[in-house]
C-alpha cells in the first residue's frame, strides 16, 4: 500500500496527469476498481470531464460517439461512503435533523438543569439551543468528547500566565456543562440516529478492517479536509493505495519542508504533512511527486500568469509583470457607480463577449463574489433586462417561503392569532381557502377577496370577539342608493365576499385552537396539525400551485414548493420518532419546526443547459470556465472577515487543538476564525484558477447605504502588479454622458438601452445619432417604448389648467360654496386642493388613531361638556372638577358607542389612548374653566356653531366684489358672551397643538380661519346673544395637548412651577384681541405693568393701554386691513378654482405631512418650485407692507376715477 501526494501549482493541470496515469494503468491490465474523488459541489462536472478525458486519451471519442467506463468511477466523499457501506451490506441509520435535535436538546436542558450552572441560565436565551446543538454536532463529527477536552485543559501549564489561567478556568466551567449535556445527548442518540456531520465517521466506524486491496483512490480538487473527512482519509491511507493532488510550489529535493508563514499554499502543504504523519503511523509507503511544469499540462497563459503573480502577492512578496506577461494576460478592472451599475456593466460585457466569440457560451462564464448578499435582490431584474439566463449557485434558505410562514404562524400563541398581521399572513399564502361544495375557492376570486379584506382591516382595528361574532358583519363599502344600479350590486357583492372570508377565518382559527386544546404529546400534536391541514385541503392547494407554476414554466419555484412540503413532513416525522411521547408544549413544538426550517435550503440544480453561473468565492468551483467576473471586490468583503459564533471560542480552540493533533489518533475541530481568514489568500487563488482566458474584477464605488467603498487590497495588489494604477480603472457611471457614450459603452439589449436612454437629455444630440438609436430600437420591436421614453424627456411636472366646464362639474356652480379650511388648503398647495377636493383622492384608511380622529374626539367631548353648562345657563367658571370629570366620562362613553371609534375600546393601546384622552380632556377643560374665572361675567353661549352648514344654523358668509362671489361655511368651536350686556364676544378655537396667529400667513392665505370666524359672528351678533352693537373682541386658539416652552424663554418662578402654583406657560390662549381696554379687562383684569397668566397680554407700566409689541394685540385699523385681505384672498381662490387653475406651487411646509406626494412627484431639484409668497416677517413688517399695498391700490383707483 502506497500513499502518493502529487504537488503542483495551480497552473498545472493535475487532472490531466491523473487521467493519463489511469489510462496507462488500464492499458497495462490494471484490474482494480479506480475511485476518483472530488469535492461534492463539482462532482457532476468532474465526472463528465474525467470520462471525456479518458475517452480522448484513448482516441475513443470521435464525433458523436459515446464513451462508457465501469472501472473508473467519480465520487464525492459522502457518496463514496454510501457506496462502500452498500457493498458491505450495512444500512446507515437515519440522519436526525434540526427539529429533532432541537426537541432532544431542549428536553436535556430541562432534565439536567440542576447540574448545569451555566447552560441552565442561558437556555432561555434566543438562539442558544441552536448554538448548543451545533457544538454537540461538531464534537461528535470530530470524535472528540468534552471529557477529553477537560483533561487537556487541566494539563495546561498556567502557572506563569494569569490570563491563561483565567481563560482555562472559564473553559473548564463551560466544558463541564457541555460534558453533562453531551453524555445525555449521546445516550438519547444511541445507535438509532446519526447526525448529518457523522456520515463519514459512521462509515469509518463500520469499516474497521475493510478489504480495499481491489481499489485505488485518486483525490483531486481538495486543499484540505474537515474533521469528518480526515477520518475517512486516514482509513484509506491505512488500507489501500491513495493518490492525492494538492496545490503547492515546492523544492523537489525537500518538498514538504516548512516555508515562511503566509504562503498561499500553507493549508494544502500542511494537509500533505498530516497525510505523511498518517502514513508513517500506519507504516505504509509515502511518496511525494512534484508534477513537471514543462509538460503540456500547463494551463492557459492568462490563468498561469495571474496564479504565479498571486502566489507571490498573496504571500506579501514583490511581483511585477513584465511587458510580455502584461500583454499575454487578459486582466480588466472597473469601478461601478453602485452595485446595480456594476451588475449592469458585467451583464453588458458578457453580451459583448458572446457577440465577439461565436464559440463562447453562457456556461463558459462564471460570476463570483466573496459575498453575494448586496447583489442578490438586484440580480433577477438586471439579468432579465439583459436577457441573460443564469443559475444562482448559492444556498437559498427556505425560511421565507410562504408555506413555512403559514405553518409557523398557525402554531403561534392562540391569543395573537386574531391579530391583523397573523390573519393576513395566513390568508395571503393562499394555501388555506374557503371550501365551496367541497372544493377550494378559485384563487382569483379568493385573492381578490383577501385584497378587499386587507383594505377593510387597514381602516379598522377588529377585536377577536368581533371576528368570532358571525352576526357582526364587515362593510367595506356603504351600500346605499338605487338597488338596481351596477355600483350598488358590486358594493354589496364585495361586502358579502369579505364577510365570507371573515367567517372562514373565524371557523378556521377556532377549529385550530379547539384541535390543539386536548393535545397531550408531541405525537398527538403532529397528527392533529397534519389532520387539520388535510381537512382544510392544504395538500390539494399545494399541488394546485405546483401544477400552475409548472404550466407557467416556473420550474424552479415548483420544485422549491415540493421541497418545502417534503421538509415539513420530514420534520413532523422526526419529531414523532424522536420525542413523540414527550409532553406537548406549543412553544417548543413551534421552535422545533422553526429550527427544522431554518436549516433547510433549496437544492441548486440548473434548469437549462446553457446558463451563466453566479456563485460565491467560498464555494468550490469547476475549472472549466473561460471567463471570470469577480464582483464586489471591496476592502470590507475581500478578504472576508470571519467571526466565530460557536460555544467554543477561537481562544478555547487554540488551547486544545495542538493536543488533539498530536495524539496517536489525530482529531480536528473546525477551523478558528483566524485560520479561516488565513485561508482567504488561498481562496482567492482558487477563484483565479476557475477561468482560462480572461479575468475581470470590479467593485461598486458606493455601497447600499451611500458610503464610499475602498477597493480590496487583493484587487489593488494584483492590478498594480500588471501595470494598473487606480486611475487606470475603467469608471462606469450610473448613466451615459450623451448618445455617443450610450451607444459605445452602455448599449446592451433593447430593454437595457431604453433604461439608459430614459436618463439622458437628448436636446443637444444630433439627428443622425438619434436616427441610429431609433432604428436600432425599432428593429428590436421597441419603437413604441422609445417614443414614450423620448416624450418623457420633454415632460415638465406642471399641471395643465382644467376647463371651466370640468371645474364646474367637480366643484359646483358659481357662486362656489367653500369651507375656510378648503381655502387655506388651496393656498398651501393649489394642486393638492385639486387632488383632494376635485378628484376626491383619499389615502387608504388606517386603523390608527391619527391627529384628525383625535381632534374630532376632543371636539366632541368639549362640545357635550360645554353644552351641559349652556343648557343649565351657567358659567363655565362655576364648574367643579368633579362636575367636569363626570361630564367628560359621560361624553366619552357616549362617543365610544359609535363604531367609528371602536379602536378606542380595544384592550391595550386603544383603551390606553382613550384613558389618556379622558385625562387630557379634564385637564384642558379645567384650564379653560380657570381662564373663565379671570372674567367676571363671561359665559359660553354656543358650541360647534355652524354657518352655511344647516338650514336652521347661521347663514353662510357671502362675499362679492361685483364680479366675483363666493359663499363660506364653517364651524365655530365655542363662542362666549364676554360681558353681561353683550357688548363683546370671544371666539375659542381648539387646536391639538399650540398655535399663534402669524400675520404673514394671514396675508398670504395660509391663516384665514380666525378672521373668517370673526366676520361670521359679527354678521350674526344678535343670534349669538350679543347686543345689536355688540361685536367680537378677540379670537383665541386653545391648545389641547401640553405645549413645551424653551428653557431660555421661561421668565417666571421655577419654585412656583414645580409646586404646581403656576400654569404651564406654553398653554396660554394665543390669537388676536382688540385694543379695547374694556374688552381686555373683561378677559383678565390685570394691573398696570402686569402680564396675564392666561393670555399674551401685558399692561404698560406707566401709561394707560397695553404693550402693542405683543403680536396678539391688534388695532381696529389693522384688523380692518386683515379683513380686507382675507376677503380678497377668498375671492381670488374662488376665481382660480372656477377657472381650473391649480398650479403645483406648494408652501415649503405643505409637503411635510402631505398624503399626495406620490401623486404630485414634487422635486425641487428637478425644477419644481415652491410658492414665493408676497409677505414675510413678523407683525410690524407685514402690516406695514399690507398698508402700503392698499394705499397704492386705493390711490390708483382714485386716479382712475378722476
Amino acid at each position: 500500500m502506497t500513499v502518493t501526494v502529487n504537488i503542483a501549482a495551480g497552473e498545472v493541470d493535475s487532472r490531466a496527469h491523473f487521467v493519463s496515469e489511469i489510462k496507462e494503468k488500464i492499458r497495462q491490465g490494471e484490474r482494480r476498481r479506480i475511485f476518483y474523488i472530488v469535492p461534492n459541489h463539482v462532482k457532476f462536472d468532474s465526472e463528465v470531464d474525467v470520462l471525456s478525458r479518458l475517452a480522448e486519451e484513448g482516441g475513443q471519442l470521435d464525433g458523436q460517439q459515446s464513451y462508457a467506463q465501469s472501472q473508473v468511477q467519480v465520487y464525492s466523499l459522502s457518496r463514496l461512503a454510501w457506496r462502500l457501506l452498500e457493498d458491505e451490506g450495512v444500512v446507515q441509520p437515519p440522519v436526525l435533523g434540526a427539529a429533532g435535535l432541537f426537541v432532544m436538546v431542549s428536553k436535556i436542558l430541562q432534565e439536567e438543569k440542576g447540574r448545569l450552572p451555566i447552560f441552565a441560565r442561558m437556555a432561555a436565551k434566543r438562539g442558544f439551543i441552536e448554538k448548543l446543538v451545533a457544538q454537540l454536532s461538531e464534537l461528535r463529527a470530530s470524535r472528540v468528547t468534552p471529557e477529553e477536552l477537560l483533561n487537556i485543559v487541566s494539563e495546561i501549564d498556567t502557572s506563569n500566565d494569569q490570563q491563561k489561567a483565567l481563560n482555562a478556568s472559564a473553559l473548564q466551567q463551560k466544558l463541564r456543562d457541555l460534558a453533562v449535556v453531551a453524555d445525555a445527548f449521546n445516550q438519547k442518540m444511541g445507535n438509532d440516529y446519526i447526525l448529518s456531520q457523522e456520515t463519514l465517521p459512521y462509515f469509518v466506524e463500520q469499516m474497521k478492517n475493510p478489504d480495499l486491496t481491489d481499489a485505488i483512490f485518486y483525490f483531486e480538487g481538495f486543499t484540505g479536509f474537515t474533521a469528518a473527512e480526515w477520518a475517512l482519509v486516514q482509513l484509506l491511507v491505512q488500507h489501500t493505495d491513495v493518490q492525492i493532488a494538492l496545490l503547492g510550489r515546492v523544492d523537489a529535493a525537500d518538498p514538504l519542508k516548512y516555508e515562511n508563514a503566509g504562503s498561499v499554499f500553507d493549508k494544502p502543504l500542511e494537509t500533505a504533512r498530516t497525510i505523511r504523519a498518517m502514513a508513517k503511523t500506519a507504516d505504509v509507503d509515502f511518496n511525494v511527486k512534484v508534477l513537471d511544469e514543462s509538460t503540456n499540462n500547463v494551463l492557459e497563459s492568462t490563468r498561469t500568469n495571474l496564479l504565479r503573480a498571486w502566489e507571490k502577492l498573496g504571500a506579501y512578496r514583490d511581483f511585477s509583470a513584465d511587458l510580455k506577461q502584461q500583454q499575454a494576460t487578459d486582466l480588466n478592472v472597473f469601478v461601478g457607480a453602485n452595485v446595480v451599475t456594476e451588475l449592469e456593466e458585467v451583464a453588458r460585457r458578457i453580451r459583448e463577449d458572446l457577440r465577439g466569440d461565436a464559440n463562447l457560451h453562457l456556461r463558459d462564464i462564471l460570476v463570483l463574489a466573496r459575498d453575494l448578499n448586496p447583489y442578490a435582490k438586484h440580480l433577477p431584474a438586471v439579468m432579465d433586462s439583459f436577457d441573460l439566463s443564469y443559475f444562482l449557485d448559492n444556498d437559498v434558505k427556505m425560511g421565507n417561503h410562504p408555506l413555512v410562514e403559514l405553518t409557523t404562524t398557525l402554531l403561534a400563541n392562540p391569543s395573537v392569532l386574531y391579530q391583523k398581521d397573523k390573519i393576513l399572513t395566513i390568508l395571503k399564502t393562499g394555501y388555506l381557502r374557503p371550501l365551496i361544495d367541497g372544493q377550494l375557492m378559485d384563487s382569483e376570486t379568493y385573492f381578490e377577496a383577501v385584497s378587499y379584506l386587507e383594505n377593510y382591516l387597514d381602516g379598522h382595528r377588529v377585536a377577536r370577539r368581533v371576528w368570532q361574532n358571525d352576526t357582526a358583519e364587515f362593510a367595506l363599502f356603504k351600500v346605499e342608493g338605487n338597488e338596481e344600479t351596477a355600483a350598488f350590486n358590486e358594493d354589496q357583492a364585495v361586502n358579502k365576499l369579505i364577510n365570507e372570508l371573515k367567517r372562514f377565518v373565524h371557523h378556521l382559527l377556532d377549529a385550530l385552537t379547539e384541535a390543539f386544546a386536548e393535545v397531550k404529546t408531541i405525537e398527538e400534536g403532529a397528527r392533529v396539525l397534519m389532520t387539520f391541514l388535510q381537512e382544510e385541503k392544504l395538500p390539494e392547494a399545494v399541488l394546485e400551485q405546483r401544477d400552475g407554476l409548472t404550466d407557467a414554466g416556473e420550474l424552479m419555484k415548483a420544485q422549491q414548493l415540493q421541497e418545502v412540503w417534503q421538509l415539513f413532513t420530514n420534520i413532523l416525522e422526526q419529531l414523532v420518532a424522536v420525542a413523540g411521547d414527550e409532553d406537548f408544549a406549543r412553544s417548543t413544538f413551534l421552535s422545533a419546526l422553526q429550527a427544522g426550517f431554518s436549516g433547510g435550503t433549496f437544492s441548486g440544480i440548473p434548469n437549462q443547459l446553457d446558463q451563466l453561473t453566479i456563485s460565491e468565492a467560498g464555494i468550490v468551483q469547476s475549472q472549466k470556465y473561460k471567463k471570470l467576473y469577480f464582483i464586489g471586490a471591496t476592502r470590507s468583503s475581500l478578504p472576508a472577515q470571519a467571526n466565530n459564533k460557536s460555544l467554543l471560542s477561537d481562544q478555547d480552540r487554540l488551547m486544545v487543538q495542538p493536543a488533539l493533533e498530536n495524539q496517536e489518533d489525530p482529531r480536528y475541530l473546525q477551523e478558528s476564525a483566524q485560520q479561516q481568514m488565513a485561508s482567504e489568500s488561498l481562496l482567492f487563488y482558487n477563484a483565479l484558477q476557475t477561468a482560462a482566458d480572461s479575468v475581470t474584477m470590479s467593485y461598486p464605488l458606493l455601497d447600499q447605504d451611500g458610503n464610499v467603498n475602498e477597493p480590496s487590497p487583493y484587487l489593488m495588489r494584483l492590478a498594480h502588479a500588471f501595470g494598473f494604477a487606480e486611475d487606470d480603472f475603467d469608471k462606469v457611471r450610473a448613466q451615459a454622458d450623451g448618445l455617443a457614450d450610450l451607444v459605445e459603452n452602455y448599449a446592451g439589449t433593447a430593454s437595457a438601452t431604453l433604461s439608459q436612454l430614459v436618463k439622458l437629455s437628448t436636446d443637444n444630440e444630433s439627428e443622425s445619432a438619434m436616427a441610429k438609436v431609433r432604428a436600432g430600437l425599432a428593429d428590436a420591436g421597441y419603437a413604441e417604448q422609445m417614443k414614450r421614453v423620448l416624450a418623457s424627456q420633454k415632460y415638465k411636472n406642471e399641471p395643465a389648467d382644467v376647463s371651466r366646464e370640468l371645474a364646474k362639474e367637480l366643484f359646483g356652480n358659481s357662486p362656489l360654496v367653500l369651507s375656510i379650511s378648503q381655502v387655506e388648503s388651496f393656498y398651501r398647495n393649489p394642486y393638492e386642493y385639486f387632488l383632494k377636493y376635485g378628484l376626491r383622492l383619499n389615502e387608504k384608511p388606517t386603523a390608527e388613531i391619527d391627529n384628525r380622529t383625535e381632534g374630532t374626539v376632543y371636539h366632541a367631548i368639549f362640545e357635550k361638556t360645554v353644552n351641559q353648562v349652556i343648557g343649565q345657563q351657567e358659567r363655565l367658571a362655576d364648574a367643579t372638577n368633579e362636575e367636569i370629570s363626570q361630564d367628560v366620562d359621560t361624553a366619552l362613553a357616549t362617543l365610544l358607542t359609535n363604531p367609528k371609534y371602536s379602536e378606542l375600546t380595544e384592550e391595550g393601546q386603544g383603551a390606553a389612548l382613550a384613558n389618556a384622552m379622558n385625562k387630557q380632556s379634564n385637564k384642558v377643560l379645567q384650564n379653560l374653566r380657570d381662564v373663565s374665572r379671570l372674567s367676571a361675567a363671561s359665559q359660553p353661549v354656543a358650541v360647534e356653531e355652524g354657518f352655511g352648514l344647516q338650514s336652521n344654523g347661521l347663514p353662510a358668509i357671502e362675499m362679492t366684489d361685483g364680479q366675483r362671489s363666493v359663499k363660506l361655511r364653517g364651524k365655530v368651536d365655542r363662542f362666549d358672551r364676554q360681558d353681561g350686556i353683550g357688548d363683546f364676544g370671544t371666539i375659542i378655537d381648539y387646536k391639538l397643538s399650540g398655535k399663534t396667529f402669524k400675520y404673514a400667513d394671514a396675508a398670504n392665505g395660509l391663516e384665514l380661519q380666525l378672521l373668517a370666524y370673526w366676520q361670521a359672528v359679527n354678521e350674526n351678533n344678535q343670534k349669538l346673544g350679543l347686543a345689536a352693537s355688540g361685536h367680537v373682541g378677540g379670537a383665541f386658539f386653545a391648545p389641547i395637548n401640553d405645549q413645551q416652552t424653551a428653557f431660555k424663554d421661561f421668565k417666571d418662578s421655577f419654585d412656583e412651577l414645580l409646586a404646581g402654583d403656576l400654569k404651564a406657560p406654553g398653554n396660554k390662549l394665543r390669537g388676536l384681541y382688540l385694543d379695547d381696554e374694556d374688552y381686555a379687562d373683561s378677559l383678565d383684569n390685570i394691573d398696570m405693568g402686569e402680564a396675564s397668566a392666561a393670555y399674551a397680554m401685558q399692561k404698560n407700566k406707566t401709561t394707560p393701554g397695553f404693550n402693542s409689541n405683543i403680536s396678539d394685540f391688534i388695532t381696529t385699523d389693522n384688523l380692518d386691513l386683515l379683513m380686507r385681505r382675507n376677503r380678497e384672498l377668498i375671492l381670488d381662490a374662488a376665481e382660480k378654482i372656477e377657472k381650473g387653475q391649480f398650479k403645483l406651487s406648494p408652501s415649503k411646509s405643505a409637503l411635510t405631512y402631505s398624503k399626495y406626494l406620490d401623486v404630485m412627484r414634487f422635486d425641487a431639484a428637478l425644477g419644481d418650485k415652491y410658492e414665493d409668497f408676497r409677505y414675510s416677517g413678523q407683525k410690524g413688517p407685514v402690516m406695514k407692507a399690507l398698508s402700503a399695498d392698499y394705499e397704492a391700490e386705493d390711490s390708483e383707483k382714485e386716479n382712475g376715477h378722476a
